[in-house]
């Protein structure tokens, strides 16, 4: 139920996908598509988890979070929210947080990875936790922040500033639109919140962030609603 992830080289391209139980890899190479069968990595760690949604890569690392299933699709998991890591030189090498530790869990978009600090920023929907996680080669993720923000839209960063932009969702329906969810501007380092607007929707449901042109981005809600935001 994810879409694809691309990480691109000079001869080849790889587009990696995951399946209910597994995170899998096609190579583009000569204008031909394959599977790769030697790469595959499993991320079933209980009867009790939910399906992942999108990759992200960075640090020569696949990362995601598991619990991307809503309650209305074939039941309700009862697991808290993982975040994985995968090395994409051996898919055996990994890592496994579990650092909200609430159950029934459940979010709609994928985690972020931003390769110049370091940082890991995964969420639960359900239990209204967004966690910065720091990766150090050959050690465990360590949390470096956490913040009570319910978000549900696919975040963006700023590489040369560093700045984050999350949700803050008001209300579990997706159609409503009073009260309005917040986009919030936090710095990835330390997950100090610098600023935050109405999107003029309850939530933004899983749809996407989008980068402006000069200290702006838009955001788009499953209700209908597009929004502009921008630094005065």
């Amino acid at each position: 139920m994810a879409r694809f992830s691309c990480d691109r080289s000079v001869d080849r391209d790889y587009l990696y996908f995951t399946t209910p139980t597994e995170v899998r890899r096609l190579v583009y190479r000569a204008q031909r598509l394959e599977l790769d069968g030697d790469w595959a990595a499993s991320y079933k760690v209980s009867v009790d988890q939910s399906d992942a949604w999108d990759t992200t890569i960075g640090s020569d690392s696949v990362w995601l979070m598991d619990m991307g299933r809503p309650p209305a699709w074939l039941g309700r998991a009862m697991a808290s929210q993982r975040a994985f890591r995968f090395s994409i030189g051996d898919p055996g090498d990994r890592d496994v947080v579990d650092a909200i530790g609430r159950p029934g869990a459940w979010n709609p978009a994928p985690p972020l990875y931003d390769p110049t600090p370091r940082i890991l920023v995964h969420f639960d929907s359900v239990n209204r936790r967004v966690v910065a996680h720091r990766h150090e080669p050959g050690a465990p993720l360590r949390v470096v922040w956490e913040q009570p923000f319910r978000n549900l839209t696919q975040m963006i960063v700023w590489v040369d500033t560093g700045e984050l932009v999350v949700e803050d969702a008001s209300l579990p329906d997706p159609l409503a639109r009073d009260p309005s969810a917040d986009a919030v501007l936090v710095e990835i380092e330390t997950g100090s919140e610098i600023g935050r607007a109405p999107i003029g929707a309850a939530t933004t449901t899983g749809m996407f962030c989008y980068p402006g042109f000069d200290r702006d981005f838009y955001v788009c809600s499953l209700a209908g609603a597009v929004a502009r935001i921008y630094v005065q």
